[in-house]
C-alpha cells in the first residue's frame, strides 16, 4: 500500500501547478489545469484511478474545460468570502487587506480567461458570447412588441379618424420604433460568432415548442 501511495502523491506533484486542483461535483475525481485526473478515492490493491492527460484529443479539451469552470467558480467564492469579511471592517482596513483583495480579484479575471480560450477552441464561442446574444435577442424581442402596438395605434387612429396633430404624434412614435427594431434586427444578423446566436435561436425555439405544448394540454377534448 505504500507504493500505492507513493505513486500517488508523484502523480499529484507532476500535475499540480499553482492552480492546485478541484474536485468534480460528485467527488470522484481530482482534476489538473492539464486535463489530467485520478480517482479521489483508492480501490484496494489497485490504488487510484490514473488518467494521464491525452494530448489534442476531444477528452482532454473537455476535462480541462471543467478543471477550469470549477477553478472559477472556487475562486468566485473566495473572493466574494473575504470581500464580504472584510467588508464588516472596512474603516479598519490596511494596505495588506486590500493586496489581498487585489489578488484575489485578479485570479478570479484570469481563470475567466483561461476559460473562455477554451470554450473557444472547443466551441467557437464563449458563455459569454451566449449571455450577449440572449441579451441582444431580449432588445430586439422587446422592440418589435413595441413596434407592433405603434403600428396598431396608427391604424386605428387612421379608421378612427385621429386629429392630424395626433396622428403626427402616433406616426413619430411608429417610425421611431421601426427604427429601432431595423437597427437591432442588422445587429442580431451581424451578430459574432454565429455559434452563439445558433444557441440563443435553439432556446426560443424549443421555448416556443414548450409553450405551444401547454397550449395544446389544455385544450379539453
Amino acid at each position: 500500500m505504500g507504493d500505492l501511495f507513493q505513486k500517488t502523491q508523484e502523480f499529484d506533484k507532476a500535475h499540480e501547478t499553482k492552480w492546485g486542483y478541484t474536485i468534480t461535483p460528485d467527488d470522484a475525481w481530482r482534476l489538473f489545469e492539464d486535463g489530467s485526473r485520478r480517482s479521489t478515492v483508492s480501490h484496494g490493491e489497485l490504488g487510484c484511478e490514473i488518467r494521464e492527460a491525452q494530448s489534442g484529443t476531444k477528452a482532454e479539451r473537455e476535462w480541462k474545460e471543467t478543471f477550469w469552470q470549477l477553478k472559477l467558480d472556487e475562486l468566485v467564492n473566495q473572493f466574494e468570502m473575504l470581500k464580504n469579511r472584510l467588508s464588516l471592517n472596512v474603516g479598519q482596513l490596511g494596505d495588506d487587506e486590500f493586496e489581498s483583495l487585489r489578488v484575489a480579484k485578479a485570479r478570479v479575471r484570469t481563470a475567466q480567461q483561461k476559460l473562455d480560450v477554451l470554450q473557444r477552441k472547443s466551441r467557437g464561442y464563449r458563455e459569454a458570447d451566449t449571455d450577449r446574444a440572449r441579451e441582444l435577442w431580449a432588445k430586439l424581442r422587446s422592440a418589435l412588441i413595441s413596434a407592433n402596438a405603434a403600428t396598431q395605434e396608427y391604424e386605428n387612429g387612421v379608421q378612427e379618424g385621429l386629429a392630424n396633430h395626433d396622428l403626427r404624434k402616433v406616426t413619430g412614435w411608429m417610425t421611431k420604433a421601426n427604427l429601432r427594431v431595423e437597427k437591432l434586427t442588422s445587429a442580431w444578423n451581424a451578430f459574432e460568432p454565429r455559434e452563439a446566436r445558433d444557441v440563443v435561436v435553439t432556446e426560443q425555439s424549443e421555448a416556443k415548442r414548450q409553450e405551444q405544448i401547454a397550449e395544446l394540454n389544455e385544450i379539453e377534448v
